[in-house]
């Protein structure tokens, strides 16, 4: 059996220190490669979903007003002309959208 100080722990002074470092250096790089990315991938995915929240609510204020605007300026209190208009400029705005879509995939 050999009692080599390299390969017997007992014998070397410094091999708590060592154990110590190997621990450090492995906590640090579980930390680097596993925890850190999903700390950003959270922080992405919870200010995205904020973000995507606050233009819907954007949007929707954005649409009321336009009809408050349409309806009572400019088609007389008549809501049912604002819903002809902002149907008909979605669906030209629909097929011409539509007509892009199908010249890119042919």
């Amino acid at each position: 059996m050999d009692n080599d100080a390299t390969t017997n722990p007992h014998s070397d002074q410094d091999w708590a220190a060592k154990a110590a470092d190997l621990v450090e250096q492995l906590a640090t790089t579980i930390r680097r490669k596993g925890i850190e990315p999903l700390f950003r991938f959270g922080r992405l995915l919870s200010y995205g979903l904020i973000a995507a929240l606050a233009g819907i609510v954007v949007l929707l204020v954005t649409l009321t007003i336009v009809v408050r605007v349409l309806t009572d300026y400019a088609f007389g209190h008549h809501v049912w002309i604002t819903y002809l208009v902002l149907g008909g400029i979605t669906l030209l705005l629909g097929m011409f959208l539509m007509n892009k879509m199908k010249s890119h995939d042919l």
